[in-house]
This record gives C-alpha cells, sequence and structure tokens, in this order.
C-alpha cells in the first residue's frame, strides 16, 4: 500500500517560481536610489544602512497633513454618530396609561380574548 522507497527529504524543495539572475541586487539598488532621492543623505555605502533606516523611520508627515488626517477623522466619527442617532432614535417608555387606553379601543370580542389568553399563559402566573 505505501511506498517503501519513498523519501520524505525530497518533498516541497522545488520553487514554483523564478526571478532573473540579479533581480533582488537590482532590487536593493533601486530601494537605495528612492532612500537618497528622499533626502536620507545614503552614499551607496553599506556602512551607513541602520543610520540611513532610522533616519527613514523617523521621517514625519508634516504638520499640516498630519492636523488635516486628524480633522478629517474626527468628522468621519461625528458624522458616523450623527447617522446612528438619527437611524436609532428614543423611544419612550410605554406606561400603564398607554396600555389601558390601547385595551380599552379594542372590542368586546378582543378584550375577552386577551383576558382569556392572560389567564391561560402558564408564565404570567
Amino acid at each position: 500500500m505505501t511506498n517503501k522507497g519513498f523519501d520524505f527529504d525530497n518533498i516541497g524543495k522545488r520553487m514554483p517560481y523564478s526571478t532573473p539572475d540579479g533581480f533582488f541586487d537590482k532590487l536593493e539598488d533601486d530601494i537605495w536610489k528612492e532612500l537618497n532621492n528622499d533626502g536620507s543623505g545614503h552614499d551607496g555605502n553599506m556602512a551607513n544602512t541602520p543610520a540611513t533606516l532610522e533616519a527613514a523611520r523617523k521621517h514625519k508627515p508634516p504638520k499640516l497633513r498630519l492636523l488635516t488626517r486628524s480633522l478629517l477623522a474626527v468628522a468621519a466619527c461625528l458624522t458616523l454618530a450623527l447617522i446612528i442617532h438619527i437611524n436609532f432614535p428614543k423611544r419612550h417608555a410605554t406606561t400603564i396609561n398607554d396600555v389601558d387606553q390601547a385595551f380599552s379601543q379594542l372590542s368586546t370580542d378582543d378584550q375577552a380574548y386577551l383576558v382569556e389568553v392572560y389567564q391561560e399563559d402558564v408564565f404570567i402566573h
């Protein structure tokens, strides 16, 4: 039933995709060029890698952009709260007077039926 010559070490060893030669080197060079264009000051020397990455990490958006994003977030929250408030209006509590008034507007047969159902309900008694 099982193949005794089966070798588990050969499972999953082939890569399902391939990349051209030098792809990752070119990718790294392109990334360094972009960092250099951002004013990070990288000169292509790998010794500057930690400082360059730290400078890129500390780069913050301008204050105006941050303020705009914050105001948009607050406006979105307020809009959401307003929509929820409009769609779910507060209901007033039903009082016994409201129930008595509704019951008195029913026909005599309906009133008798409700009283009968109430008296037969095992959960109410």
